[in-house]
């Protein structure tokens, strides 16, 4: 997908307008273009309004972006296409795959909802990743485009962020993402428990 899209204006990657039904000017929209667009609506889904996406490039890169909204209002959402339904509830998400073709490169239509059923299989959540060489290859070639350009006016040893210095790989990207977002949980945790424990003050 990132391929695919590489170069395109990203203009053409998301919904056009934001109605009952989203398209893409540039034929399929972009499930990370399109998942914002869907977080960034999230209480309108919890709100009880519906809307039907397609065509839709790799629908199954929407799933994590339903779920974020899902947990983020409360609400239980529903996205489907093909015959699979995934359901985010209590804080659970269920698949319902009734032989549909779930990893389908592109899909004519998503739905999202709310949603009252409880069916399907309940996914565990994996928290390593091993993605294929040929993946981390790809990632790896569009980590390259972040190396910062040389700097005339510093040393040497200073101008360059390359390879030479410190590469940055996709297995690095994901370590330190991975290490960002414990660092911001902690910190949230301290901060909860230092309230919790803080002792009120009560005016006269």
């Amino acid at each position: 997908m990132l391929t695919r899209n590489d170069g395109a204006p990203a203009a053409t990657l998301g919904p056009q307008a934001l109605g009952e039904t989203w398209s893409a000017s540039g034929g399929l929209l972009c499930p990370i273009v399109t998942g914002a667009t869907l977080c960034d609506l999230a209480a309108d889904w919890a709100a009880g309004r519906t809307v039907t996406m397609g065509p839709v490039a790799w629908p199954l890169l929407l799933v994590p972006y339903m779920v974020w909204a899902a947990d983020r209002t409360g609400a239980p959402l529903s996205l489907g296409w093909q015959g699979c339904t995934i359901t985010r509830a209590d804080g659970k998400t269920r698949l319902d795959d009734p032989g549909a073709d779930l990893d389908c490169a592109a899909t004519p239509t998503v739905y999202l909802s709310t949603t009252n059923t409880r069916h399907g299989t309940v996914l565990t959540r994996l928290y390593r990743a091993a993605p294929m060489p040929q993946a981390v290859t790809i990632l790896d070639a569009f980590a390259q485009r972040t190396y910062a350009p040389r700097n005339r006016g510093q040393p040497p040893d200073r101008r360059r962020c390359g390879p030479q210095r410190q590469r940055l790989t996709a297995r690095k990207f994901c370590e330190f993402s991975g290490a960002l977002r414990l660092a911001i949980r902690a910190r949230k945790f301290a901060e909860f428990s230092q309230a919790a424990t803080a002792t009120p003050k009560w005016k006269a």
